[in-house]
């Protein structure tokens, strides 16, 4: 069980990291002080919070990211891309790439991890 804590706590790092690539790309024309209200509503914890905004004016490569991404951490971090592309009532094209990338990448099924956001 301490091992698995240890790949949670990594895979939560990484998964932050590929997190500052969608609000990026949610907000492009926005500064951190902008952005960081709107977070508020995604319920991320502190630590996510404070990663993102240590990541977020010098992103690593979202291509680098996923290769440490493992499958089991895939599915919670593609809901919370389409639950910040959902914040302001439209995708950008560029949230779009991102959220096909981690789909893509690890073969989910995009269309059933949307729907069930749309029941909750």
């Amino acid at each position: 069980s301490k091992k698995y804590l240890e790949t949670a706590i990594a895979q939560e790092a990484v998964m932050d990291r590929i997190l500052v690539h969608m609000i990026l790309a949610s907000n492009p024309e926005k500064t951190w002080s902008e952005i960081q209200p709107q977070l508020k509503q995604l319920n991320l914890s502190p630590s996510s919070l404070e990663a993102i905004s240590r990541n977020i004016q010098s992103p690593q490569p979202l291509e680098v990211l996923l290769e440490q991404l493992n499958r089991d951490f895939a599915i919670p971090l593609l809901a919370q891309c389409c639950r910040i592309a959902r914040l302001d009532g439209h995708k950008t094209p560029e949230e779009d790439r991102i959220i096909q990338a981690i789909a893509t990448k690890f073969n989910l099924n995009l269309e059933q991890i949307e729907s069930k956001l749309e029941t909750h």
